[in-house]
């Protein structure tokens, strides 16, 4: 395990991960940040729970519209319900400390 700090929004979290997810994850952070920055500058919305709110709403919906690419592989359907599950705890730890 590693300790990273990863940027979302306007917040740092600090991280304890597997040294195989930091490339994985900084992707992902980098990804919420160009969607919150796209939307800040697109709705001109300032309130980082808003942009993050919709961030999220559009990866759900992305999530749900593609063809699942894991049918028949309950252990990866299982890793992404662990991701997804994980992103929630991260969430509400997010909305909790505001």
């Amino acid at each position: 395990m590693i300790s990273i700090k990863i940027q979302v929004g306007n917040r740092t979290y600090p991280l304890s991960i597997p040294e195989d997810k930091q490339q994985s994850i900084q992707e992902a952070a980098d990804a919420i940040n160009l969607r919150i920055a796209e939307y800040q500058s697109k709705f001109a919305v300032k309130d980082m729970q808003d942009l993050l709110a919709m961030t999220l709403l559009d990866y759900v919906l992305k999530q749900s519209a593609a063809p699942s690419t894991h049918q028949g592989h309950p252990a990866a359907d299982e890793s992404l319900a662990n991701e997804l599950a994980d992103l929630e705890r991260f969430i509400g730890k997010f909305l909790e400390d505001r």
